[in-house]
């Protein structure tokens, strides 16, 4: 229940996104451990009933990121990413309030972003850096929101702009962002692959303690 609460108010788009993570990889990725691309159960548990769930923000941000540069259509793309903000506001709490309120144009701006780089096949792999962008977007917000400081929309999407500009201009910045995302992807698949559950093996997700 808690976490039909915490997305009361997310944007379609989100939901659209996390609906569309139909398997236990998320539909546009293989998984790294057996290739598995089916069904599962558990997937549909955790990612339908309970979407964030027990897998953490972070994780599921990083998924998002490979599976919008993975995407074969550019709306799906879109949609992936369009899910990165909701999130952003759950691995990042004390930006939450302020975060929602700006959602909208943030969530615009992401897609804008995400666009951009998926339509051009030199720079599609980028859109898995595009978790770290809104990710440092949304601690910016917290910090500004700690200052006792307004959240304007304005502010907020020249704050992605310029986290998207350092992160995607620097070589070694975009290396090291992107080999973390890959990092992290791999923890997800770990979680969420169908070997973890053969034997009688316990749940994984939901016995993890928080």
């Amino acid at each position: 229940m808690a976490a039909h609460r915490e997305l009361e108010g997310v944007p379609n788009v989100a939901r659209a996104a996390m609906a569309g993570l139909r398997d236990a990889h998320g539909g546009a990725t293989r998984c790294p451990q057996c290739g598995y691309r089916g069904a599962s159960r558990l997937a549909e548990l955790e990612l339908e009933i309970n979407p964030p769930g027990h897998v953490l923000p972070g994780m599921l941000m990083e998924h998002l990121g490979h599976a919008a540069a993975e995407a074969e259509h550019e709306a799906e793309a879109e949609a992936f990413i369009g899910a990165l903000v909701p999130l952003a506001a759950q691995l990042v709490p004390r930006a939450a309030p302020a975060l929602m309120r700006v959602a909208p144009q943030l969530i615009r701006g992401t897609v804008r972003l995400g666009r951009t780089l998926w339509r051009d096949p030199q720079t599609r792999r980028l859109m898995r850096a595009v978790p770290t962008v809104v990710t440092r977007t949304a601690r910016s917000v917290a910090r500004r929101t700690a200052r006792g400081r307004d959240v304007t929309p304005q502010w907020a999407v020249r704050t992605l702009a310029r986290h998207s500009d350092r992160v995607l201009r620097n070589p070694r910045e975009r290396r090291r962002v992107q080999q973390h995302a890959a990092r992290v992807d791999r923890r997800y698949h770990q979680a969420v692959c169908p070997r973890t559950y053969e034997g009688g093996a316990p749940d994984p997700l939901l016995a993890r303690a928080a």
